[in-house]
Formats: structure tokens, C-alpha cells, sequence
């Protein structure tokens, strides 16, 4: 096994070398793939590297749900959705180079911390929102919503990631295919029964939003199949610190009826995740040119995809430099943030 695992790092860094990346730092691991962070030689940026080994798929149906995966990424372009940078394989493993973000998981940060609180959980909540509707607009159905699944940039913004099980779907189309994480699971899922996939992303993300006010999941369960009862029935207990406007989205999103279940557009909707009105201070600064975006009408028109350095040939002639590529990417998102201070997940008040 250890020969296998040196053999498999070995054939990694002389791929990732050939495509412009070094000093391979292992990040995650999880089912088939492992994620690494990486140096781009030319940009001297860090990225994160999904290694899926393709040996391990008995059925050889791996490659293309990760292609299914890059199919998504590659069509979902939202500051608040991970990106891709480039794809390739090498002779058993496949490669997806994507934006690193040295924040962790909201898993992570839960398990840190202890919980999100205000006001920072309602900024992370609104952006989750903004994104989750968006994959949904392109008829996108993420289905593996959870902490541990949407990851923090360096900025402490929230970037919806792993669309290992993403669908992509037709307006009211339901969906037959039945996976996920247990806990996250709609009531309609443990039911065997076609659901509206859109309905059941909504249900997984009232369970995040719950984890990340809380620390733990709704339901106090010690076993699997308890927690299959508990999920069914719908009932859960309401820590006295939520608000009642965060409770009354939580029961919303968390009705056992996907037919009486809110939809995402009114979630947004909803007061408590609506964003706080400036105070004529902020309106003044963000008229300001100091914190407008400079960005040209050429860099405008880039994209992730423009970035991707497939040959020696081609890596010589770019001519990106890292203040270039970092402004690139500060252009994905929409917004310049030299002056942000970032995730702080202290000094917050107490009550959600």
C-alpha cells in the first residue's frame, strides 16, 4: 500500500511540475480524491489540487462524475462558488486545480470555534444564499450541501465547493437519485420516492445554517437509525439565543413537507438575511474611488479558463505577473479587497 501511495505522489509532482506546479502540501482527503495546495511556479499563487485516483474505481464511473463535477465548475462563474483554474490526467490520476482558501471549512470553524455568531453568521448565510440560488438559476442542483462543503477564501468570504454530486436539472424536473450525507438528508430522500432537488437543497442548508448558530445538528441522536426517525419527524429543539426571525427561516426551510418547505428565493427574502442599511459613513467610502475596483475593460473580459497553461510553449509566452494574476482574481470576485480585514470569529455577540 505505501509503495502504491509513493508511486501515486511520485507520478503528482512530476505531472503538477509539468504544468507549472510545486511544493505539494496535503489539505483534505475524503472518498476517492485527495486535496493538496500548490505553487504556481510562474505566478507564485497558491492553488488547491483535487487528486482523484482512478485506479481505485472498480465500476469506472469515477471519471466522469468528477467530470461532471468540472462541467459544473466550469459553468458557474459567482464570487461565492469555488473556481476552477485547469483540469488534466496523468496515467491513473486526474487533476483539478482550483482556488485555495486557507480559511478551512465551516466545519472547520465550527469545530473551532464552538459556532458562527452574528453578524458575521448573516453575512456568511447571505452568501451561501446568493450562491446556492445562483447554481439553481443555471439549473444546477448542488445535493451535498453542508459545513464541510462550503469553504472560507482568505478575505473570510464563503465559497460553495464539491460539486461531486451536483445534477443539473429542468425546471420542476424531480430527481431519482438518491445520495448525500445521512445528516443533510430531506425527509423526501430517506423516502426512496422522486423529489424536487431544488426543495431538497433547501432542506440541507436549513440543517447548515442550524450547525453553524448552534455547533451540532438539530437532533440529539446517538444512532443512524435514530436519527432517520428524528429526521422524519421534523420536531427540533431551538437553542434560547436564536432570534425569532432566525427560527421562524430555520422552521421554514426545515418542514418535513417539501411541498410546504419555502423555496430559496423566499428564504432570501426573508428579514433576517436581508443586508443591514449603510450608515452615511460607509455610503461616503464606497463612493469613494479608494475602494472602487480599477479594472480595465481587457481584464474584464478574462476568465479562469484563460489562465490555463497546458504546454512549455505556452507557459513561456504568458505574460502574467503576479500582480497581474492577482488582480485577475480579484476581478472574479467583483470587487477589490486589499482593504479587508478578513474572518474574525471573536468579540462577536452572543445571541443569534
Amino acid at each position: 500500500m505505501k509503495q502504491h501511495q509513493d508511486e501515486l505522489l511520485a507520478e503528482a509532482r512530476k505531472a503538477l511540475y509539468q504544468h507549472g506546479y510545486e511544493d505539494m502540501v496535503p489539505i483534505g482527503d475524503g472518498g476517492f480524491a485527495t486535496i493538496y495546495k500548490v505553487k504556481n511556479r510562474q505566478y507564485q499563487e497558491e492553488f488547491a489540487v483535487k487528486l482523484i485516483d482512478l485506479a481505485l474505481d472498480d465500476t469506472k464511473t469515477l471519471p466522469e462524475s468528477f467530470r461532471a463535477e468540472i462541467r459544473a465548475l466550469l459553468n458557474l462563474f459567482h464570487p461565492h462558488v469555488i473556481k476552477i483554474f485547469d483540469h488534466f490526467t496523468s496515467a491513473t490520476l486526474l487533476y483539478i486545480i482550483l482556488e485555495y482558501c486557507p480559511g478551512g471549512s465551516l466545519k472547520d470553524v465550527i469545530d473551532r470555534a464552538g459556532c458562527i455568531r452574528p453578524p458575521i453568521i448573516y453575512e456568511l448565510c447571505r452568501q451561501i444564499l446568493d450562491a446556492l440560488h445562483f447554481c439553481h438559476l443555471h439549473e444546477v442542483a448542488h445535493r451535498d450541501v453542508k459545513p464541510s462543503n462550503i469553504l472560507i477564501d482568505k478575505y473570510g468570504r464563503a465559497k460553495l465547493a464539491d460539486f461531486g454530486l451536483a445534477q443539473h436539472f429542468q425546471n420542476q424536473q424531480l430527481s431519482n437519485i438518491f445520495g448525500g450525507s445521512l445528516p443533510y438528508l430531506a425527509p423526501e430522500i430517506l423516502e426512496m420516492k422522486p423529489y424536487d432537488p431544488m426543495k431538497a437543497d433547501v432542506w440541507a442548508l436549513g440543517i447548515t445554517f442550524y450547525e453553524m448558530a448552534s455547533g451540532r445538528l438539530p437532533w440529539e441522536t446517538t444512532t443512524p437509525e435514530q436519527l432517520l426517525i428524528d429526521i422524519k419527524s421534523g420536531p427540533f429543539k431551538v437553542p434560547a439565543n436564536f432570534s425569532p426571525l432566525f427560527v421562524s427561516a430555520l422552521r421554514a426551510m426545515l418542514e418535513v413537507n417539501p411541498k410546504a418547505r419555502c423555496t430559496l428565493p423566499e428564504v432570501m427574502a426573508m428579514p433576517i438575511f436581508q443586508k443591514p442599511r449603510q450608515t452615511q459613513q460607509q455610503s461616503r467610502l464606497a463612493r469613494t474611488s479608494e475602494f472602487q475596483p480599477q479594472t480595465s475593460k481587457k481584464m474584464k473580459k478574462l476568465t479562469p479558463s484563460m489562465l490555463t497553461v497546458k504546454s512549455a510553449t505556452a507557459r513561456k509566452s504568458c505574460a502574467f505577473s503576479k500582480k497581474r494574476l492577482t488582480s485577475v482574481i480579484q476581478t472574479f470576485e467583483g470587487q477589490e479587497y486589499a482593504n479587508s480585514d478578513g474572518f474574525d470569529e471573536s468579540n462577536l455577540p452572543l445571541d443569534i
